[in-house]
């Protein structure tokens, strides 16, 4: 394991590569936690996956691989949906990709970004099997994960009868050549990882960092600090452990891609969330000025409208009135991890830390009094008011352009929960009283009474109620 470049010579992009099964995931969430570090997760592995789903013979041969890509895309509408987007690392399914091995490769010679001291690249081998020339220029740092293949078949034939969802005798499950979908194909070579190995000590480097994944268990200190040395990072005790979520991983490249300056020609940057998702983690929210703003709804609407969320969800054919969506029912909600009321919560925080009067609107105001709602909300975010802003084209393309986790939004189209608001062409008025409350409902409009009679106080007023 001697390192091939001198200190002032040492790459700052690393790539590790190995087969499935191999111990990698775990090794490279520990390099994650590492100071200085970006990683990257598998950007080769959607060309690769790409070339699998658009073979017309790969639903032919397993039938099973429908429901791996349904699992994999969400929906089929996030093909047209993302296109081209890379987001943490992570390169989107696409039915087109002429261009995909250059975009990933386009996007690996990138400068670091600031703050950052070293690229992590974690790779399967097979992803890039004898397309070597697809490989990004300039100095770079390629390791190897190996593991003993008796070890590496079964846990391969469970992960294999896992997505196949097999529940017969797994010593009758043959994952021989032919039979797994995901690793034979004539695309690729015997042994991937052992011809790029040998590409790498015949082309780049002659003596490659090799670490063995028994080695990596059974001697994880000796091992940890010998790859670190090799590759250039400095090593630390406190890299032989880490925190049990992967919640700084998320968090951290949100926090990131927030703080970024805005593309040309952008003048203004809209964030939409639920306040639920950074419930207690406004560490999280990204440093610079921010203007946070909040639209509330009367409880009995809100639980009125999330039971028929549910109820679709849960393909429920009952009776409405016995469908229950208390504390405890609602997978998406209710979790030990939230507090009561997170809108309450989070607007109280910014009230006492970030700014005293943050922006208020409610959704029977912007249905009833919509132009006075909007154009009150554009002067307290100092966005230039237009009368043209109260109606928009049917057409739901504008999603194409958005950023963030788009196949929530392909999901929540799908299911049914934002189909109305995706094809509207303005905000249609509301109905009138507020509706009384099945006994089913009650219990969960109560957990954001409070929270929303004093922030109702705050809101924006419309002119005319």
């Amino acid at each position: 394991m001697e390192p091939s470049y001198s200190k002032m010579e040492q790459p700052k992009r690393i790539f590790l590569w190995s087969n499935m099964r191999s111990m990698s995931t775990v090794f490279a969430k520990g390099l994650a936690h590492m100071d200085g570090v970006i990683t990257w997760q598998h950007p080769y592995m959607a060309n690769y996956f790409n070339s699998i789903f658009r073979n017309p013979t790969t639903f032919e041969k397993f039938p099973g691989m429908r429901t791996v890509l349904d699992e994999i895309k969400g929906s089929a509408a996030s093909i047209d949906t993302v296109k081209d987007k890379y987001e943490g690392g992570n390169l989107r399914l696409q039915r087109d990709h002429p261009l995909t091995f250059e975009y990933i490769k386009e996007q690996l010679e990138k400068p670091l970004p600031e703050g950052k001291k070293f690229m992590f690249v974690k790779e399967h081998a097979f992803a890039i099997d004898g397309q070597y020339d697809k490989l990004p220029e300039g100095p770079s740092k390629h390791t190897f994960i190996i593991r003993h293949p008796n070890r590496l078949a079964l846990s391969a034939r469970k992960t294999i009868i896992r997505l196949y969802q097999y529940e017969g005798n797994p010593d009758e499950f043959d994952i021989g050549p032919g039979t797994n979908p995901l690793l034979e194909w004539d695309m690729l070579s015997k042994d991937p990882i052992y011809r790029l190995w040998n590409y790498v000590r015949e082309n780049i480097e002659p003596n490659p960092v090799v670490i063995d994944a028994d080695d990596l268990q059974n001697h994880t200190s000796d091992v940890m600090r010998k790859y670190c040395e090799a590759v250039g990072i400095p090593w630390k005790e406190k890299y032989l452990s880490w925190p049990a979520s992967d919640e700084y991983t998320k968090f951290e490249y949100i926090n990131e891609q927030l703080e970024k300056p805005l593309p040309e020609g952008k003048k203004f940057m809209f964030v939409k969330e639920h306040a639920f998702a950074i419930d207690g983690h406004y560490d999280k929210l990204p440093e610079g000025p921010s203007k946070h703003t909040f639209i509330i709804r009367h409880p009995n609407r809100l639980a009125l409208s999330a039971r028929k969320t549910l109820i679709r969800l849960y393909q429920y054919e009952g009776n409405p009135d016995e469908f229950d969506i208390g504390p405890g029912t609602n997978p998406l909600l209710e979790w030990d991890m939230l507090s009561k009321d997170p809108i309450y919560r989070l607007w109280n925080y910014v009230r006492e830390n970030l700014e005293p009067n943050p922006v208020v609107i409610d959704a029977d105001d912007l249905q009833n009094h919509t132009s006075d709602v909007m154009r009150k909300y554009c002067e307290a975010v100092g966005i230039p008011w237009k009368e043209k802003y109260l109606s928009w084209p049917a057409s739901d393309e504008y999603t194409k352009y958005f950023y963030g986790a788009m196949e929530q939004v392909v999901w929540a189209k799908k299911v049914g929960m934002i189909t109305s608001a995706s094809v509207s062409t303005h905000i249609r008025p509301g109905a009138g009283e507020i509706p009384t409350l099945p006994k089913c409902c009650e219990e969960f409009a109560d957990e954001f009474r409070e929270g929303y009679r004093v922030m109702y106080e705050h809101r924006i007023k419309p002119d005319r109620v």
